[in-house]
């Protein structure tokens, strides 16, 4: 009983994290879209269309009714009012009069306000130590300049920062240009094409029709996105992008529901430092295969116990005998910090090793 309320209890935290980030994604997207909307609807109009793809995606996640009391629903519908239509109209209208790196920025503040009330007016004791309040300034701080480095124009150089903060054609040895041109490929395709892809390996292609007689020397050296995602996208389409997610999604909630098995870490640990990777990397034709070996190995990891043998029923005036306390599980960095340090050490070995072997080779 005490391991599976610890695994559980692992498992929750893990999956929060996932959907802190997918609602952080999403999230943020919003302001730029929104700007977007701007153009052909009113603050006021973008608002209903909101709540009315809120509502539909909460009632298909649970279609049925949740039944409250009327001073719960009367409180709802206060926080409808000041938390939901009223920000947003307030957003929306702000949206329309300044930059939405701007308007970013001022509502990204808000967590820092609610901690401070929290503080003052939390019945729980909430306290928070001075390393989340560094860590909280040193995050915002970065946002910022990301933000006005990229979105506000005018904004002073930073001078080397540059390279790192603002995302341009010469981003990251020019994947800048690869992501762009890889976007506006896709972005030129017909429907259909944008929902089922141009085909694997037709990115090169693509780019070439895509760009015709404009096409750089810079732009014809690249056969591949260096994002997996976006290559993805272009060469696959919406539905092969979303059914790569998909099974992603699925093997990682498995692994957070079964963290604690052995085996299930490492392994998951590996397929997460790829799958963070491919974000400015190419997907090696080499490596896949062994990549879809991890997730097949991951799923054996997952599978359920082979029950245990039935035990013989004891007598019926045999003593009980007392059931032994369940044995202290090693903690997550004890457990998994040993290999770590070995693969790591290999690695490094192994790569001088390479580099005295094959010297004649560089």
């Amino acid at each position: 009983m005490f391991k599976e309320r610890k695994h559980m209890k692992t498992s929750q935290k893990v999956m929060g994290h996932v959907y802190a980030i997918f609602t952080i994604l999403v999230w943020g997207s919003c302001f730029v879209l929104t700007k977007e909307l701007l153009k052909g609807y009113t603050a006021i109009q973008i608002i209903p269309l909101r709540m009315g793809l809120a509502y539909v995606a909460l009632w298909a996640l649970r279609p049925k009714t949740l039944k409250l009391p009327w001073k719960d629903e009367l409180m709802f519908i206060l926080i409808g009012i000041t938390g939901g239509s009223f920000y947003f109209y307030l957003q929306n209208t702000a949206l329309d009069h300044t930059y939405a790196a701007n308007v970013s920025i001022l509502v990204a503040m808000s967590p820092i306000l609610t901690v401070l009330l929290a503080q003052l007016f939390s019945r729980n004791n909430e306290r928070l130590g001075k390393y989340v309040y560094i860590g909280a300034v040193i995050a915002i701080a970065g946002v910022v300049l990301v933000v006005l480095a990229n979105f506000m124009p005018g904004f002073p150089s930073l001078g080397k920062l540059d390279d790192l903060l603002v995302f341009n054609d010469d981003w990251g040895t020019y994947r800048g240009t690869a992501w762009r041109i890889t976007a506006a490929s896709w972005l030129d395709q017909p429907l259909w094409r944008k929902l089922l892809g141009v085909g694997p390996g037709m990115m090169h292609t693509a780019v070439a029709n895509w760009a015709g007689a404009d096409i750089t020397d810079r732009m014809k050296t690249f056969y591949a996105a260096h994002n997996e995602y976006l290559e993805l996208l272009l060469t696959t389409g919406v539905v092969g992008l979303a059914a790569w997610l998909w099974f992603v999604a699925a093997h990682l909630r498995r692994a957070a529901q079964n963290w604690l098995r052995p085996g299930v870490a490492p392994v998951t640990l590996a397929l997460v430092s790829y799958l963070a990777h491919a974000v400015i990397s190419i997907r090696v034709s080499m490596i896949f295969p062994e990549i879809m070996l991890l997730f097949a190995l991951l799923q054996v990891f997952c599978l359920p116990p082979e029950e245990a043998a039935v035990q013989e029923k004891p007598a019926r005036h045999a003593k009980k005998q007392k059931t032994a306390a369940p044995a202290e599980q090693p903690g997550l960095v004890r457990q998994w910090l040993p290999p770590i340090a070995a693969g790591v050490a290999m690695m490094a070995v192994c790569g001088a090793a390479s580099r005295v072997i094959f010297g004649f080779l560089f």
